[in-house]
């Protein structure tokens, strides 16, 4: 229906459509001003390639009209503010184009240049000029937050609440979770009390789904943990209405042995995927399945550089998960091995014959092989290379190993 209704507006004309998401987490064009003018000007010239000489004239000058693109050239920040404005501000742009940009998220507008406040007024006022100068043939549509600075500006232009047409979805969206909720339904909690909760909860989401989506789930977990109603009403009242605080308040309230379990959901649930589908091929009792893990750097823990060649006990004691045939389930052992025995018990179990030229050794894995003098290793070998190139002079290779010392007394322990 848009695009039949943006047809009819353009006429004969062109209609050439731009659009820009505001996005503050990721690259600085992604939420400033300099961004928005970028992502526009390609969808202008990509869709109208004969106004590139208007929008540019030095530049398309430079390269001269035989097109010689091996001219190099530099366009920086003023060059794409002042051709955006000279396409807007000239008639001839709209000799056979008319123009529709749909920007979203301009409260993610995070322009270093300004300060916060004046960044977003001035980009209310840019936008409104583009429509005045362009005489009409510019449309625009835009989306933010509720914000003072965009309800002012934007006051006299025709909206649309998006809360207002998504609340009877998120009301019912509610309304399912509630009564399809066992221990909310063994609170026997009255129909009026638990209309009044709906209509407390989704009034405070204003309209976002995603913020409604994280309170149920909240919630869910406080029923299951016996929450009443009253506690309910409580999380209700100190939750955050927008969503990035929300989720730092959902992450501070988790308690540390709920966050070392949530941490590790997804690793079980990828094994558990892994297991599911070697079951349903038929294989997974013929399949050896090594998990393999790693220590992470330290970063002062023991005064040392960042690394993970010093023989702390972070650095040693690290699980080796193995499942396969004739491999007693739970079983445990405190065999030394390390990275380079995988390949000799890979090939073991294989059938095929050990190079005698292999770093480490085969891994016991059967329980009969585990207790017997030759598996009980004390240690293992594990060599490491440096190779020393023109930034890495044998002094500091030398300063590194004195980093990975021990002194204690008399006695020194090299890594």
């Amino acid at each position: 229906m848009t695009q039949e209704y943006l047809q009819q507006w353009s006429g004969p004309s062109d209609l050439i459509r731009g659009h820009f998401f505001f996005w503050r987490p990721g690259e600085k064009l992604q939420s400033s001003f300099q961004g928005l003018l970028r992502g526009l000007l390609h969808a202008i010239l990509g869709s109208s390639p004969n106004l590139i000489q208007q929008s540019f004239p030095s530049t398309w000058q430079d390269i001269g009209e035989d097109g010689d693109t091996t001219v190099r050239t530099e366009i920086d920040d003023e060059d794409i503010e002042l051709a955006f404005e000279s396409l807007i501000q000239c008639r001839d742009t709209y000799t056979d184009n008319k123009f529709v940009f749909f920007i979203d998220g301009l409260d993610e507008l995070n322009d270093t240049r300004r300060g916060l406040n004046d960044s977003h007024s001035q980009l209310v006022k840019r936008l409104k000029s583009w429509c005045t100068d362009s005489e009409g043939r510019v449309k625009m549509c835009v989306a933010s937050r509720e914000w003072p600075v965009f309800q002012r500006g934007f006051g006299n232009c025709p909206k649309i609440r998006l809360q207002d047409l998504t609340r009877t979805d998120m009301i019912h969206y509610t309304h399912d979770f509630l009564s399809q909720n066992d221990p909310y339904q063994d609170l026997g909690i009255s129909p009026e009390r638990t209309e009044r909760f709906v209509y407390d909860i989704v009034n405070k989401s204003a309209g976002v789904f995603l913020w409604l989506a994280l309170v149920l789930r909240d919630f869910d977990d406080g029923l299951e943990n016996g929450d009443e109603i009253e506690h309910l009403r409580e999380k209700l009242d100190q939750l955050p209405e927008e969503v990035e605080e929300l989720f730092s308040h959902l992450l501070r309230s988790i308690s540390p042995g709920d966050k070392s379990l949530r941490s590790l959901q997804p690793l079980d649930e990828m094994i558990e995927g892994v297991i599911s589908r070697l079951e349903d091929a038929g294989v997974l009792d013929q399949t050896y399945i090594f998990y393999t893990t790693d220590n992470g750097y330290h970063i002062g823990q023991h005064r040392f550089q960042p690394g993970k060649q010093s023989a702390f006990e972070e650095d040693i004691n690290i699980p080796l998960i193995v499942r396969g045939p004739g491999i007693a389930e739970g079983m445990v052992t405190d065999v030394v091995t390390t990275h380079t025995d995988l390949a000799p018990t890979l090939l073991k179990l294989a059938g095929a014959e050990l190079r005698s030229d292999f770093d480490g050794a085969a891994i016991p894995l059967a329980s009969s092989d585990i207790f017997l003098p030759s598996s009980r290793r004390p240690d293992t070998i594990a060599q490491t290379w440096l190779l020393r190139n023109k930034e890495l002079k044998r002094t500091e290779i030398d300063e590194l190993k004195q980093d990975r010392a021990i002194r204690l007394g008399g006695c020194m322990l090299i890594t």
